[in-house]
């Protein structure tokens, strides 16, 4: 939750990298061009993102994993950026692993 309080979705190049495949998980491509857009997914995030749990599944039931990979598919971009944060406050990911990603 740091990262969240010393950035913004201007200044964090995780989020600008990430923000196009956000906008298409959500099926909200039509406004990119809108600069609220950024700052409303950006807060959206910031509240949730480290807050929000899937269904449980059990990796053996066949059936239940893919209801899981369905409900977690429109998520799968922000929960990215939050295991991205997280790997950033815990040191294990520096700028230039970053440039290398991207």
């Amino acid at each position: 939750k740091d990262y969240f309080a010393k950035a913004t979705p201007h200044s964090c190049p995780l989020f600008s990298w990430l923000f196009p495949r956000i906008l298409r998980d959500r099926d909200e491509c039509h406004l990119i061009a809108d600069p609220s857009t950024s700052e409303r997914i950006w807060d959206e995030l910031k509240a949730t993102i480290f807050q929000t749990k899937g269904t449980k599944v059990n990796t053996t039931r066949w059936f239940g994993a893919i209801a899981r990979a369905k409900e977690f598919d429109p998520s799968w971009h922000s929960e990215l950026l939050m295991l991205l944060v997280m790997m950033i406050e815990l040191g294990q990911l520096k700028a230039a692993d970053f440039a290398q990603m991207v």
